[in-house]
């Protein structure tokens, strides 16, 4: 078979639905950039960082010293990020937000792709096709400020999805590559594997680690074998000083204060891992057949509730949300789905156009979004345990 027939025989297997999903995402993030441009808004804040730091490192200079914007625009990630965005030091920064925006549609189309594929892997079925546009609309919100800031969460939610997608398919050297560039890119996401040693994944994990030694002295080229330690030594002061002057009211740290007085900077977020770990534990020895890559999600949508961050990383729920409606659509309890609804206006439609500043403000304040992710967290691991034994009693019957 030619080339072309193969592509063209690749092409007509792909669902018509995946093409209008692409273009509807297409579509809006368009009319979205072009508003913000003609509003004078397309600030990129967080990309502007990555520029200027990216300039800097590699004419020489310190990037974990300036303020490239906000007065929270300090450098704070790890210095071989800065090679991923080496091109940008011959670009102008018009087009490296350009190129940067493109990148970050593509990676929300195909997360979002994968992600239904994952769960409804019934090509020839529409019935849950709309599903994907739902899975967008869950985090619209929170796509839009993605999009406002310039981040990269859409590029680890892609990482991460495709990961998933290489491991399903047995090809584990190319999860671990996936996955330690998405480590190196934000450090935050590392909880997220930790399940990759309860399930006994020694290949990706020593790959892993053995990516994450390369990426540490990777800087040499820039740095040079002197300037290796210094340069890592800045990273780590910037984001001990992150972690100083940014306040999240979705941290477990945050929602503890706040409900009960009690000031610990990491008990609470300590104490719901070692929950989390704990429970994992005794799913594994007791034979509760939950898969690894459905405790890699859970770990992934915790990330956020763990560290002190932004809200966009909330975003990175996407892949236990839609596991989570898969098993609520097997299980079909109303109770269920009235506290995935709950959360879901918490976690998707807390918008000060649509519920007023005042009411926004106060929600926020209240840790709301967080509280709706730790309640994904907790029903997902409730509904899948239940579905596990009933499965398994079912074939004992």
């Amino acid at each position: 078979m030619s080339n072309n027939n193969r592509q063209n025989s690749f092409l007509s297997k792909i669902p018509r639905a995946y093409y209008f999903f692409g273009i509807f995402c297409v579509l809006f993030v368009g009319l979205m950039v072009s508003i913000e441009i003609i509003n004078g808004r397309f600030w990129t804040s967080d990309l502007v960082v990555y520029f200027g730091a990216s300039k800097d490192y590699f004419n020489g200079a310190d990037p974990y010293i300036h303020n490239y914007g906000l007065d929270t625009g300090y450098f704070k990630y790890a210095p071989t990020t800065l090679y991923f965005f080496l091109p940008s030091i011959w670009l102008s920064l018009f087009s490296v937000q350009i190129l940067h925006i493109v990148l970050l549609t593509i990676s929300l189309v195909f997360s979002i792709l994968i992600l239904y594929r994952l769960n409804f892997n019934n090509l020839n079925s529409k019935k849950y096709a709309f599903l994907m546009y739902a899975g967008f609309i869950v985090i619209a919100k929170h796509v839009v400020r993605e999009f406002h800031m310039g981040n990269v969460n859409l590029l680890l939610l892609f990482l991460f999805c495709a990961g998933l997608l290489y491991l399903k398919r047995g090809k584990e050297n190319t999860s671990a590559i996936l996955w330690s560039i998405m480590i190196i890119l934000k450090p935050i996401v590392i909880l997220t594997f930790i399940p990759l040693a309860f399930y006994k994944k020694w290949k990706i994990v020593f790959l892993m680690v053995g990516l994450g030694a390369f990426y540490f002295i990777l800087p040499i080229l820039n740095s040079g074998t002197d300037g290796l330690i210094p340069i890592w030594s800045k990273w780590l002061d910037s984001i001990s000083a992150h972690g100083g002057y940014i306040i999240s009211e979705n941290s477990l740290t945050y929602i503890l204060e706040y409900y009960s007085g009690i000031k610990s900077n990491w008990g609470a977020s300590i104490f719901f891992l070692m929950a989390l770990l704990g429970f994992m534990f005794i799913t594994v020895r007791r034979k509760i057949k939950i898969e690894l890559f459905e405790w890699l999600a859970v770990f992934l949508a915790f990330c956020p509730n763990f560290f002190v961050t932004d809200t966009e990383h909330f975003l990175l729920s996407l892949p236990l949300i839609m596991l989570l409606v898969r098993y609520l659509l097997e299980e079909k309890r109303w109770y269920y789905w009235l506290m995935f609804a709950v959360s879901i206006f918490f976690f998707s439609f807390n918008i000060n156009d649509l519920l007023g500043r005042p009411l926004s403000d106060t929600l926020d304040a209240m840790g709301m979004l967080g509280i709706a992710n730790l309640t994904f967290i907790v029903l997902f691991l409730l509904v899948r345990t239940k579905s596990s034994r009933n499965k398994l009693s079912n074939q004992l019957n």
